[in-house]
């Protein structure tokens, strides 16, 4: 009799530690493994004192993702709920602790963590840093798809024009204007000591490419597959590399000097 009666018992047991629970109710909800129902109570999580938020000492055993605690505050992490998550104790936020920050300003410097890499730095107005490549800013699609929609960056980033000369400045791109040029030109070169592109005749005389004229005729920019195109009203395009038009002052000053050119660029949302 005793033989049969302890599977019983075990059985019975297991089942009961497998259980829900049901704390000040009789029967916890159908969705949850423990459901406390109290009127006049709450419930108090473990309240700890974190070193750090990559320390997940003083808590021992496995290091489970989602483990919530109460800390109590220090100077490395103000007081809250955190839960462990990436290997960090990832803050639970609130109106306390969530700061609403906006960009504050738009410069261009060396990163000091990169040597120096030339970079757009975007300060927030709690005085917060974040250092953007130049060379890369026109290949991240995410930052890119965010930026659109920040108006405030926009204006902001529009008037600086140190920004501007800094997209327009290298011989790669200066090379790739040459390729260009040369279905409407012909024979087209770079005079590096006048600062001007030029194209020779049949005749082999040097003429001065007017750029006025040819933007003159444009009637459309749009942005293919990061490449901006630039069309004129004789159907004739040319493709620039977004992340390439960042170094040429001379060329960036004969367009800021075109009002048609900033007019339609100005209003081309999908470039912009």
């Amino acid at each position: 009799m005793i033989r049969r009666l302890i599977p019983l018992v075990a059985l019975i047991l297991s089942s009961s530690a497998m259980a829900q629970v049901g704390i000040g109710t009789k029967k916890a909800a159908s969705s949850a493994q423990l459901d406390v129902v109290a009127l006049k109570k709450g419930v108090l999580l473990p309240r700890v004192k974190l070193n750090n938020s990559t320390d997940f000492k003083p808590i021992e055993g496995d290091k489970i993702e989602s483990l919530l605690v109460y800390h109590t505050g220090n100077t490395e992490l103000v007081a809250g709920f955190y839960y462990w998550k990436s290997d960090a104790w990832t803050p639970l936020l609130s109106g306390d602790t969530y700061i609403d920050r906006k960009n504050y300003s738009f410069t261009i410097a060396g990163n000091p963590t990169k040597n120096g890499e030339e970079s757009l730095v975007v300060t927030d107005n709690q005085n917060h840093s974040v250092y953007l490549a130049v060379s890369e800013i026109a290949n991240n699609t995410t930052f890119v798809t965010n930026l659109v929609e920040n108006q405030e960056f926009i204006t902001k980033l529009g008037d600086n024009i140190e920004f501007i000369n800094h997209i327009t400045n290298n011989n790669e791109f200066i090379e790739n204007i040459i390729n260009e040029l040369k279905g409407k030109y012909g024979n087209v070169n770079y005079n590096p000591t006048t600062n001007k592109f030029v194209y020779y005749d049949v005749q082999g005389v040097e003429h001065e490419i007017d750029w006025s004229a040819l933007n003159t005729t444009n009637v459309s920019f749009t942005l293919v597959n990061d490449q901006l195109v630039v069309t004129d009203s004789d159907n004739n395009a040319i493709r620039l590399d977004v992340a390439e038009i960042a170094n040429n002052t001379t060329f960036v000053t004969n367009l800021v000097e075109n009002q048609e050119f900033i007019t339609k660029l100005g209003d081309n949302i999908e470039f912009i």
